[in-house]
């Protein structure tokens, strides 16, 4: 039997499921299965992590609840998975079959195992059996069931989070090619009802468990970070988590906050997770760029694994129009001196890159600090970034700890920062008068 034969047979995904559905878990598949069909750009996304293109010319269609097989005497099937995703460019197909769990429910090995022998043996082509839950991965390929992995299994088998899968939504809303109305409204729908509590859609509280091993491999004297799973899963729960600080000022502030990353990192997050792998290998170090709209620059947030500390911080150019340094330097100060009880520093860089100056806000504002002035008169200030560094020494390896203090703290930045800080406008130019008075008088003696 042809799988178009076998699809007449099946139960289409529906973006409002019939009221029969009670099932939450049952519900949230269904909906998220039709956006995909709704979406295709969505679809690409998530299929692309799964190493599957989609095409102009494809077609995704899906369906909930098939039978893998059937009782011959009942014509019954006891094996239902929650969906199956059909991918056609052309002739070529490519199924897989979708299970979900929702809330603190975890995907069973053994019901897993049962869909891999009956996918194995059914007439469908099936490709791929993709768990959906709660549970956390770096990436796909990765699996919380990581003993039922084989790479000379036909069948491969594959994880999403819920949190990577409206973490791609949002990326995907945020994508300025990503224009149709219509499919941004339906796209942003979904995103509103991922966020509601009633779906079963945790939120994301807990870095990887993997995340305070790696934070151990790093504070071995001695010993370089290796790349290996541990570390690639704890770099995989700081971009969840980045992305879970960008939803949070999204929420605080009713404003468009957006991830800032490159147009190959978008395109590619297994890319970007080996560049910041490297990064970290490389020089012990977390980066993630925040734009808030308006704001006068990026929020930096950089974490060091091995001094544990977190640094946010953003930069401003100097006013080249004002002549002096404590003029450019002043100009900064006081946009921020009611924050003069925070620890607040402010890096002055000169025009060459080794001038460099840095200071406590407090003291730069306390007029006496002859000192600090005397070495400010040897640069003209270029550049200013604000910084405010915090210890994590008693929470960087907490899974929970890391991260509500550092969402904590970016709250206290931007409220002390991100809020006052704008970027220099110089004044319009003025009409000199002199050369008012000049022309007017070379009107007269034209006439």
């Amino acid at each position: 039997m042809s799988v178009l034969n076998v699809e007449k047979e099946l139960t289409r995904a529906r973006l409002l499921p019939s009221n029969n559905i009670k099932n939450a878990e049952a519900r949230l598949t269904s909906i998220t299965l039709a956006v995909f069909q709704s979406i295709p750009e969505f679809a690409q996304r998530m299929l692309n992590t799964v190493g599957v293109r989609v095409g102009l010319r494809s077609s995704v269609r899906s369906y909930i609840e098939p039978e893998l097989n059937r009782n011959r005497k009942t014509n019954k099937s006891e094996n239902r998975p929650d969906g199956l995703i059909v991918h056609q460019n052309g002739k070529n197909l490519w199924l897989a079959v979708i299970e979900a769990k929702i809330n603190n429910a975890e995907i069973k090995a053994d019901q897993v195992k049962r869909y891999i022998q009956l996918a194995t043996a059914s007439t469908l082509p099936i490709d791929a059996i993709i768990t959906i839950s709660n549970q956390f991965v770096a990436v796909p390929s990765h699996h919380p069931l990581k003993s039922l992995l084989d790479k000379r299994r036909k069948i491969k088998l594959y994880h999403w989070s819920w949190t990577n899968i409206e973490t791609q939504a949002v990326l995907l809303l945020e994508d300025p090619d990503f224009e149709q109305r219509e499919k941004r409204y339906i796209l942003r729908e979904f995103i509103h009802f991922l966020q509601s509590e009633s779906t079963g859609v945790t939120k994301f509280n807990s870095m990887h468990k993997d995340w305070a091993e790696m934070i151990k491999q790093a504070r071995t004297e001695g010993v370089k970070i290796p790349k290996n799973e541990v570390t690639e899963n704890a770099v995989g729960s700081w971009h969840q988590e980045c992305r879970d600080i960008v939803l949070m000022l999204a929420r605080e502030l009713k404003q468009p906050v957006t991830l800032q990353l490159r147009r190959d990192h978008i395109n590619d997050p297994s890319k970007r997770l080996d560049d910041d792998i490297k990064l970290l290998i490389e020089k012990s170090t977390l980066i993630a760029n925040i734009n808030v709209h308006h704001a006068a620059s990026d929020i930096c947030i950089t974490a060091n694994v091995q001094s544990k500390v977190v640094t946010l911080s953003m930069n401003l150019k100097a006013p080249q129009d004002i002549p002096t340094y404590k003029g450019r330097i002043g100009w900064l100060t006081r946009q921020l001196k009611e924050q003069h009880d925070k620890p607040i520093d402010v890096y002055i860089y000169g025009k060459r890159k080794t001038q460099m100056l840095c200071e406590r806000l407090s003291e730069i504002l306390d007029k006496d600090n002859h000192d600090f002035w005397g070495e400010a008169k040897k640069l003209e200030p270029s550049r200013f970034e604000v910084k405010w560094q915090a210890d994590f020494s008693k929470e960087f390896s907490q899974s929970r700890g890391f991260i509500v203090k550092l969402e904590e703290l970016m709250l206290m930045f931007y409220k002390s920062v991100g809020e006052n800080l704008q970027q220099y406008q110089p004044a319009p130019p003025r009409i000199k008068k002199a050369d008012v008075e000049l022309n007017s008088e070379e009107d007269l003696t034209e006439e």
